[in-house]
């Protein structure tokens, strides 16, 4: 399979949140998204009450500048704008004004909650973006509590007008190639993280995967290891359609099946 990828969840923006923290990891995060073989980066900053300090003018310009020095170092990677937004009754008002950015200017976007968040939550958060006009994308599906082993719990969501983004990290168990690991101190383990990523994955609950993204270390942008699992999994077929066909219809703004 082509190693071209598109990684829709990224912390790559310096200085607008707990990403990135300078223009020169920013640097390092882009030519290792490179080397990982992605194309197009979609940079998603938090947006809402975890990031209260988001200055969206300055996420702009901190955006150009990046792109300036991609153009130099990788001229084929192009990075869109977009938000991770976390969900709070109402906040569709702040992509309707502008205020939160869909993903690269599509009907897309990223939206995540706490851990401990109830289904009926994020239900309720389908519906406000739907009826807003927005197609919304769990943002690493796989860490909720309460879809935590029920197919059926997430086979819902997607029924009701969600879309599911997993992380790559997630996929690998939490194994980053190089960089040391944190063992979580409640819910799942990251071994039953993974087996629950692959549950998900065989039943075709899963739309996106993404790197999330946020430094050049622990968290860095994997995604080849993620992608080769995925092929032990599901097949060439089925992980193209998730690394591949879903990516180029939601940056074309088309409807995934």
């Amino acid at each position: 399979m082509k190693e071209i990828y598109m990684d829709i969840h990224s912390h790559i923006i310096p200085g607008v949140d707990d990403g990135s923290k300078s223009m020169e990891q920013s640097i390092k995060m882009m030519d290792q998204s490179y080397d990982q073989g992605i194309r197009v980066i979609i940079a998603t900053p938090h947006f809402g009450v975890v990031n209260y300090d988001y200055d969206l003018g300055y996420a702009k310009a901190a955006l150009r500048e990046l792109k300036l020095e991609t153009e130099k170092r990788h001229p084929d990677l192009k990075i869109f704008m977009g938000n991770e937004i976390y969900y709070t009754q109402g906040i569709a008002e702040d992509l309707l004004a502008g205020k939160a950015k869909s993903l690269a200017g599509t009907a897309y976007v990223l939206v995540e909650f706490n851990t401990g968040v109830e289904a009926d939550m994020i239900s309720r958060a389908i519906d406000e973006f739907n009826l807003n006009g927005y197609k919304p994308i769990i943002a690493h599906a796989e860490r909720y509590e309460c879809l935590e082993g029920s197919e059926a719990a997430v086979r819902e969501l997607i029924d009701r007008g969600a879309y599911i983004q997993l992380n790559c990290r997630s996929i690998l168990g939490g194994r980053n190639p190089g960089a040391g690991r944190k063992k979580r101190k409640t819910g799942f383990s990251l071994e039953d993280r993974a087996k629950w990523c692959r549950k998900l994955l065989e039943a075709d609950l899963v739309h996106f995967i993404a790197s999330d993204c946020h430094d050049e270390g622990n968290r860095a942008p994997i995604f080849k290891d993620a992608v080769s699992t995925m092929l032990r999994w599901i097949g060439e077929e089925k992980t193209l359609q998730i690394v591949n066909r879903n990516i180029i219809s939601l940056i074309r703004n088309e409807a995934i099946d």
